[in-house]
């Protein structure tokens, strides 16, 4: 499957199963923005991942609905993406 030109969200970048999905999504030709719960989990993540530079990363709480909804304004800002509440 090709995703040129689309960008896709991995909530628990650093989870179990994130890390892989992501790299599915980029080896495809996707745009990854990934979220991650603590600074030590993404480093760890980076050490092993093969698409660093591919990926944006976020640090956020998904169980905040505060941090969630600026979340969500500060990926559309900084990458263009069109939301409508």
């Amino acid at each position: 499957m090709k995703l040129q030109n689309t960008t896709m969200l991995v909530t628990g970048t650093t989870g179990n199963t994130g890390p892989y999905m992501t790299d599915q999504f980029v080896d495809s030709g996707a745009n990854v923005i990934g979220s991650h719960i603590t600074e030590t989990a993404r480093n760890a993540v980076e050490n092993r991942a093969e698409h660093v530079d591919a990926v944006s990363y976020y640090q956020i709480d998904l169980t905040d609905q505060a941090a969630v909804e600026t979340f969500t304004e500060t990926v559309v800002n900084d990458h263009g993406l069109r939301h409508q509440p």
